[in-house]
């Protein structure tokens, strides 16, 4: 579970992202216009550049911190995914939206909360 946690999941995610990157620059260069990779690069940049400010508020708890944080984040994805046309203003497209979103964001936060109870898990078996 570890090695998953720690190696599989964040290689596949760093190789994705630098397969949409060099995608976009040979589309760019060949005047073939697509720039949803570059749209979601830079939501993506955002979402980090957010999640690195709110390193700096304390929260009482984790559960705050991630109510807090999913909230900004789902403002701001539901309205560039609606100001980019990437879904439409039906109800039934922004609920999907929504559970797409809520899925991903619980999965990430778990995905976190895991990794780390394995690293403190780890340290406390070596200062035993």
């Amino acid at each position: 579970m570890k090695h998953l946690l720690f190696t599989r999941l964040p290689s596949a995610c760093i190789s994705f992202t630098i397969i949409m990157l060099a995608a976009s620059l040979i589309n760019l260069f060949h005047s073939s216009v697509f720039v949803f990779p570059i749209q979601l690069f830079c939501i993506i940049l955002g979402c980090q550049v957010l999640d690195w400010l709110l390193s700096y508020v304390h929260f009482k708890s984790y559960l705050r911190y991630c109510l807090t944080e999913s909230a900004i984040l789902y403002a701001g994805a539901l309205t560039a995914a609606l100001l980019l046309d990437w879904i439409s203003w039906k109800p039934a497209s922004i609920g999907f939206f929504t559970l797409i979103f809520l899925a991903a964001d619980a999965f990430l936060f778990w995905y976190f909360k895991r990794r780390q109870k394995l690293l403190a898990d780890e340290i406390n078996q070596l200062l035993q």
